[in-house]
């Protein structure tokens, strides 16, 4: 580190902070997508189940009951189009990979993000049992919120990492420039260890590289004095 440059020293200081930054993006949206996903899986689960009683026409159909209806089965594939909602069979005969398929695989996000705020267990709202021993079950989605909190923590991941790209630019062309009286200094110095004295150090803007300007300054007309 020592042998590092100031630019250098400046640009793994802001990859640090650009690295804690992220970290604390991800434990925040985690933190979000947990509370939001259970109170929408909530909300949903008990509104899909107050849309199973009212539409239930004078007998309250109850979970694991046996569904004569044949229709049922086509009606509740329907809703796995619907948002939040994921429909699952069970059938001895008969495959539907439409909806069957791994909720966690049409969820637009990073897989390593899929697996940190997906929960462990998907809230069941209703199971049907048809005649031919079909075990249809609806349970909620997290899906499309967590693809939600997903594009907000990526952009605010990708709006960090621009504010410190131009915050890095900045402060390498302003070191650059306010570090140029170094070389002046240096060059100074280095004709008075050869012995010239003539060379003088005009004044600087910062005030701290004025104060060693007349500190040179004086010290080369001192020395300039006792060599004459």
């Amino acid at each position: 580190m020592d042998k590092l440059n100031l630019q250098v020293r400046l640009a793994i200081i802001l990859l640090i902070f650009f690295v804690l930054a992220v970290v604390l993006q991800i434990a925040r949206s985690s933190y979000v997508a947990d509370i939001t996903i259970r109170e929408e899986a909530e909300s949903v689960a008990v509104l899909l189940n107050q849309l199973f009683d009212i539409a239930d026409t004078g007998e309250q159909l109850t979970p694991n009951e046996t569904v004569t209806d044949t229709e049922l089965l086509q009606n509740l594939v329907l809703l796995e189009n619907i948002r939040h909602l994921d429909v699952r069979i069970q059938s001895a005969d008969s495959h539907y990979p439409e909806v069957n398929e791994d909720p966690r695989s049409t969820i637009n996000a990073l897989p390593w993000y899929i697996a940190l705020v997906y929960p462990d267990d998907a809230l069941e709202i209703r199971t049907f049992v048809q005649n031919n021993d079909d075990i249809i079950s609806i349970y909620t989605d997290p899906g499309d919120q967590i693809e939600a909190v997903w594009i907000e923590t990526r952009a605010r991941i990708i709006a960090t990492f621009f504010f410190l790209v131009v915050l890095l630019v900045a402060l390498v062309f302003l070191t650059i420039r306010w570090m140029n009286p170094v070389e002046v200094i240096n060059e100074v110095l280095a004709k008075v260890e050869g012995g010239d004295f003539s060379s003088r150090l005009s004044k600087f803007s910062l005030p701290e590289f004025r104060k060693i300007g007349d500190h040179i300054n004086h010290l080369t007309t001192r020395l300039g004095a006792s060599k004459s």
